[in-house]
């Protein structure tokens, strides 16, 4: 990718800002949220080498059967999603594997069809949305608008709607795409 970043395309260097995460990770507010005790030992930000050598083995494995095995049990609901500036896992990308999906899920023809609306954020509805969102079965995708492969780093507002609604079972304040045009 030359000097562009390839988690996300505004960032010229080869490394995301792996120290403001390690710094986040390890503050005591974060570590208290997640129950560990503030003075334990740190958090990585990034790939611990021995973890990276582990995941080298995964590399190329479709995830097409595990997916379809998820989208099909009407107990769970999952959530994709993506930031628009991550050229790694972009939702461009997503969105395409989940068209090929069809007859691996059963409500693949109704995500097909279902219409992408814009998702707004609740305390500003006027303000720029927050990103795109498509819904149907147990399948929310969403597009999270100025963020990169790190999305809570990147629109850590938009990051907390999305991660406090889909694990409260709420729906995604949105408007639809026709109407926002």
């Amino acid at each position: 990718t030359g000097a562009i970043n390839a988690y996300n395309l505004r960032i010229y260097t080869p490394e995301y800002p792996s120290l403001e995460l390690k710094n986040y990770f390890n503050s005591p507010a974060f570590r208290a949220a997640l129950g560990l005790p503030v003075a334990g030992p740190l958090i990585q930000a990034g790939c611990d080498p021995t973890v990276a050598a582990h995941l080298a083995l995964d590399k190329y494995q479709s995830a097409r059967r595990v997916l379809s095995g998820l989208l099909n049990n009407p107990l769970l609901r999952t959530l994709l999603y993506s930031g628009n500036f991550d050229l790694q896992d972009g939702p461009l990308g997503t969105y395409q594997y989940l068209l090929t999906m069809g007859s691996d899920w059963s409500a693949g023809d109704v995500w097909r069809n279902a219409e992408r609306k814009l998702w707004r954020n609740p305390a500003a509805p006027t303000a720029a949305p927050f990103g795109w969102t498509t819904a149907a079965g147990q399948l929310t995708h969403v597009t999270v608008f100025g963020a990169g492969h790190y999305v809570p780093l990147d629109q850590p507002e938009a990051a907390y709607d999305l991660f406090t609604r889909f694990v409260y079972d709420q729906p995604l304040l949105t408007q639809s795409s026709a109407a926002a045009q």
